[in-house]
């Protein structure tokens, strides 16, 4: 996946569930509209919450995807696994307190009081505890994780350096540019139909280090 887009793409999902969720809340908190629009704010809510845990897994699958490569390519650089050990924790906490929300919202009334009487409430949403504990408490855990152990400690500052195949060399190449139109890159991020980047990968494979790997591993064979 081009690197631009990783960003591009997670960020305009990330607008569209925010939107969900104010659109949905407005709603939900305003006891002045009719219960048609309660109950469309409590849908929208949900639905920005479900989105959100969809998202978190499509991303968590894209990291496992980049770390299966790098584990084939005996990639073991701290440069390269500490981000995603990062990452990994805190799409963990990020997806824990997600989920909590999503539970929390379905055992909300959409009226605390009906005919006079107030509804009973469950101890999810009565009890404050839940919240300290499974979204404030979270919340600051990942906070206090990424001030830790913030990737910008071990990659490189300018994009154009990449992690050569020996796994511990920087080298600075020509960058990723995708020379497809914009709507061909909108509707396919990963850069599999088109040809973006397509002398950029033979840089990257014609750098030299990929034979000496290959020189490596057919020296350890033959000892073998």
């Amino acid at each position: 996946m081009h690197p631009n887009r990783v960003f591009a793409t997670f960020v305009s999902l990330t607008v569209v569930t925010e939107l969900l969720t104010v659109v949905g809340i407005a709603y939900l908190v305003n006891t002045s509209v009719r219960d048609t629009f309660v109950s469309m704010g409590d849908s929208l809510t949900k639905a920005s919450l479900a989105a959100q845990i969809i998202i978190i897994f499509f991303l968590l699958i894209l990291t496992g995807i980049f770390h299966h490569c790098c584990r084939s390519g005996r990639i073991s650089s701290t440069s390269v696994i500490r981000p995603l050990v990062a990452l990994y924790t805190s799409m963990a906490l990020l997806l824990a307190r997600t989920i909590f929300r999503l539970v929390e919202i379905s055992n909300t009334p959409l009226r605390t009081v009906e005919s006079g009487v107030p509804v009973p409430l469950s101890p999810v949403v009565r009890d404050e505890w839940f919240v300290y504990v499974f979204d404030a408490g979270l919340m600051l855990a990942n906070a206090l994780m990424w001030n830790a152990f913030h990737p910008r400690r071990f990659l490189p500052g300018d994009p154009a350096v990449y992690l050569a195949q020996d796994g511990m060399t920087r080298v600075k190449g020509p960058g990723w540019k995708d020379t497809r139109s914009f709507i061909e890159t909108f509707f396919d991020p990963f850069a599999a139909l088109g040809n973006g980047g397509g002398h950029q990968r033979m840089f990257w494979q014609n750098n030299g280090y990929a034979l000496k790997r290959r020189r490596r591993q057919t020296a350890g064979h033959r000892q073998r």
